[in-house]
């Protein structure tokens, strides 16, 4: 998040300062420099930015434009020595030595026209005065040329040297330095691109930041693996190597365009001079201009073509760069319907025809994968990837706002993801529980499956379902047993003594317990000791003689009466029966002859 913070305002950084330089270029100084006051003013912009130092110079560039262009043999400002373009300087001047020995034999022989002539350098350079961050002022400050002192000009060595330890930049723009004596340029063998320490520094430069790049996009690649969604592939194009020469060459046509612009032909001129003397890879271009200029500058109408060509084209590509692409076709089409003469109709109808529809759809793209990616939903984020997808493979310049964007998306996205699994697994859990109490541990262990299923970790609730099942188990067993003891008990005789004795031992077992039928066990318990308690009991003792009442000796009588009834059948005694049985009647035959019968 910090990281898209800085990039963000790094972009919004560089929207305020094209803001100001097309104020610049449409003539408006001091509302630009009120601009560039108010952006140091609110830190939109910082004081020892390197950019804020361009911008500053260009103002003042602007607005000496006269005085510059009424001097065209004088030497232009040197650039300004900054820390992150210390190594595009030119290659080192020649030593004091050298140049006295060249002005010696430039005095000698007579001088050449196509010899470009170099300043010359003092055998000592003051040293650099303490530079502090100041708010940049436009009006210059006049520098004391009374001292006769020739202007001097700082080699790459030093310009590298000086930008290394400076953390601190004063903001002033730079005032012109009157031309000097001047010496033919002393012949030096060309040095080895390997030996020069600027080149050497160069080099070094790109493969740091390349080693940079490479470890950012290695980490983000690695964030993003871990994300659901994996976005589109995207062909990788290889990014060139940059070449040093090759970027000076370049800033110096941007800045002769900008010179066009402002009908600094002279100063255009010997900005595409020193270019040139590079030898970098766009030094055809580069004559090229040069000799468009020198056309111009011998034909005024041409000369005023060229500037509102380029002064139109600068506008145009002004607008581009901030998104502002109807005021860029208008002046576009005006560069189209120019007279002929201009060199700027193939540009502009590239812009129209290729980079401006481009840049709307980058821009177009861009603003619904921002609106889409408000919402909270995964189809929407997903959408919002896809564009970002084809926003970076459209390599415009919001491809890194496009990629910080997506990277910021992917996050989110995943973040739901794993907000709506968190919530699958939750459900998943509650009902795998639930069937747990129910007892239903096949459907929970389904349920377990589907929580691994989903990325989830089904140990605990794996463990729970375990001792569930045991504990049902041991559940079981213990009904089981409690409904064998009953059995056995209600089994057993009432006289049998060991057999009561057994089931007694069961019960108590049961009772010991904390289960649900403990207090039922106990209450059998007590049941089989009182029974076993009553068979352990001796006879009661005979009772004493007392006076019985009339009721108990008719009792006795009757059971007396009964008893001699059954020793008179089981004696077969007729007669004795018939005493017990007066009214026995004829009855008494029959029984006799019976008795008799058996008798015999």
């Amino acid at each position: 998040m910090v990281e898209f913070e800085a990039r963000e305002k790094k972009r919004k950084q560089e929207k305020e300062i094209e803001s100001i330089r097309l104020l610049i270029q449409r003539g408006k100084f001091e509302e630009a420099t009120q601009a560039l006051d108010n952006a140091l003013a609110t830190q939109m912009l910082e004081p020892f930015d390197p950019r804020v130092r361009r911008v500053s110079d260009e103002i003042h560039a602007a607005t000496t434009m006269p005085t510059s262009a009424s001097t065209p043999n004088a030497e232009s400002a040197a650039p300004p020595l900054s820390k992150e373009y210390a190594w595009q300087q030119g290659p080192p001047q020649p030593s004091s030595a050298d140049v006295a020995e060249a002005s010696a034999r430039a005095k000698e022989a007579p001088p050449q026209a196509s010899e470009p002539v170099a300043p010359v350098l003092p055998s000592e350079v003051s040293s650099t005065p303490t530079m502090q961050p100041v708010t940049p002022t436009i009006a210059p400050a006049p520098r004391d040329t009374r001292s006769g002192e020739p202007p001097f000009s700082v080699s790459s060595r030093e310009a590298a040297t000086r930008a290394r330890p400076v953390p601190q930049l004063r903001v002033q723009p730079h005032t012109p330095i009157p031309p000097g004596p001047t010496v033919v340029k002393a012949e030096q063998k060309e040095r080895p691109l390997w030996k020069r320490p600027v080149a050497v520094a160069g080099v070094g430069a790109l493969v740091l930041v390349a080693l940079i790049w490479l470890g950012i996009h290695l980490i983000s690649r690695e964030k993003v693996k871990e994300t659901v969604l994996v976005p589109a592939k995207t062909p990788t194009a290889r990014t060139p190597e940059l070449n040093p020469l090759e970027l000076r060459q370049r800033e110096a046509i941007d800045a002769a365009d900008k010179r066009v612009a402002s009908d600094d032909l002279a100063g255009a001129l010997q900005l595409l001079q020193q270019a040139a003397s590079l030898n970098g890879p766009l030094t055809s271009e580069i004559q090229n201009k040069q000799a468009s200029i020198q056309a111009a500058m011998k034909d005024q109408g041409r000369r005023k073509l060229r500037q509102q060509e380029e002064q139109w084209w600068q506008n145009a590509k002004n607008e581009v760069a901030l998104g502002n692409f109807r005021p860029a076709q208008k002046y576009l089409t005006q560069i189209l319907a120019l007279p002929e003469g201009g060199l700027r109709r193939d540009d502009a109808r590239k812009y129209l025809d290729q980079v401006i529809p481009e840049r709307q759809k980058e821009e177009t793209l861009l603003a619904q994968a921002q609106q889409v990616s408000h919402r909270n939903d995964p189809d929407s984020l997903a959408r919002a990837a896809d564009l970002l997808n084809e926003v970076i493979q459209l390599e415009g310049p919001r491809k890194s706002q496009a990629e910080q964007l997506r990277h910021v998306v992917l996050d989110n996205l995943a973040t739901l993801k794993k907000q709506q699994r968190d919530q699958q697994i939750a459900a998943l859990d509650a009902t795998a529980r639930r069937n747990i109490k129910q007892g239903d541990f096949s459907l929970a262990r389904q349920k377990a499956d589907q929580i691994k299923q989903a990325g989830g970790d089904p140990a605990s609730l794996s463990a729970e379902i375990g001792r569930a099942e045991a504990e049902q188990a041991r559940l079981e067993q213990y009904e089981a047993n409690y409904r064998q003891t009953v059995e056995k008990y209600q089994r057993v005789a009432a006289n049998d003594k060991s057999g009561l004795e057994s089931a007694r031992n069961g019960f108590q077992s049961i009772a010991q317990g904390v289960g649900s039928h403990a207090s039922d066990a106990r209450k059998y318990v007590e049941e089989i000791n009182a029974r076993l308690a009553a068979l352990n009991t001796p006879p009661p003792p005979p009772l004493k003689a007392e006076a019985t009442s009339r009721k108990a000796t008719d009792e006795l009588a009757i059971r007396a009466v009964i008893k001699r009834y059954e020793q008179a059948f089981e004696q077969r005694n007729a007669d004795a029966l018939r005493e017990i049985w007066p009214s026995l009647g004829k009855r008494y035959a029959t029984y006799k002859d019976s008795f008799n019968n058996a008798k015999a």
